[in-house]
């Protein structure tokens, strides 16, 4: 009698645990850009500042969401893509609204440059997706290689490290509205891309990449990012890169050129028509 029961009871547990699993759907995998022009999400690209920046995404669906994020993406402002600044096919579909509308073209003190800052607004943004802290399991649902879980009608936010594109323009700033685009779409360069690319294999500070990214996209030369200088408040300068992080990041932007110039033109992403 009592095996009867305890048969029964596991039996019991069992249905219910196989009926408790099947109303659970399961999550629609999709590339983050195809949710965005299928109107499945809508995406907020928020800039902290000139190194970090916020994912938020928000599931539009009735349905979980496997949402995979590019290893490197772009933010552009939202006023200097209307525009007309910048390069590139931007695409169709719902990006969101922005961060608020308020406050554009920064012209503050942004990397440094102090007076020698340029007009246009303010940069551009590269985000790194294999640089994130935090946004593997846990609270951000992280399904490896670069899929992340977003719930039913649900927002997900995630960080991630990220690079100026546009040197001698202001830094980013949380209150200007941006927008996220491929990297492919904001500039077809196969130096930026292989930057990034390398970037998002390794290990890098962020202020090496930045470097080389600088370098890259707007032919900077070393000697002139050597010479960039803190302006103090109350007279004086001091640099802002080290020697050491000169050569540091010359050394990672020959490394990207040598693994650039190794990948197969095919396997190279390619802007949309």
């Amino acid at each position: 009698m009592r095996a009867s029961l305890l048969l029964l009871g596991v039996v019991v547990l069992f249905s219910f645990a196989n009926s408790a699993f099947a109303r659970k759907p399961l999550p629609e995998k999709k590339d983050l850009f195809a949710a965005i022009e299928a109107r499945d999400v809508d995406v907020v690209l928020i800039p902290k500042d000139a190194t970090r920046l916020t994912l938020k995404i928000e599931n539009r669906t009735d349905k979980p969401l496997l949402l995979k994020i590019p290893e490197s993406f772009v933010g552009v402002p939202v006023l200097a893509q209307q525009l007309g600044f910048g390069q590139g096919n931007f695409g169709q579909g719902n990006f969101g609204q922005g961060n608020g509308f308020g406050q554009q073209g920064n012209f503050g003190n942004g990397n440094g440059f102090g007076n020698n800052q340029q007009g246009g607004g303010n940069q551009s943004v590269g985000g790194n997706r294999n640089g994130g802290q935090g946004n593997i399991g846990g609270g951000n649902r992280g399904g490896g290689n670069g899929f992340f879980r977003v719930e039913p009608r649900r927002i997900l936010k995630l960080k991630f490290p990220c690079a100026c594109l546009d040197f001698g323009k202001a830094d980013p700033r949380p209150r200007i509205p941006y927008r996220l685009v491929r990297l492919e779409d904001f500039r077809s360069d196969a130096k930026l891309a292989g930057v990034m690319k390398e970037w998002s294999l390794s290990t890098t500070p962020q202020r090496i990449a930045q470097l080389a990214i600088w370098h890259a996209t707007n032919d900077v030369s070393w000697k002139e990012l050597g010479s960039l200088e803190y302006k103090h408040a109350f007279g004086g300068a001091s640099p802002q890169y080290s020697a050491s992080e000169i050569l540091q990041a010359r050394a990672f932007y020959d490394r990207a050129m040598r693994r650039r110039q190794a990948t197969p033109t095919a396997s190279r992403p390619t802007a949309r028509r």
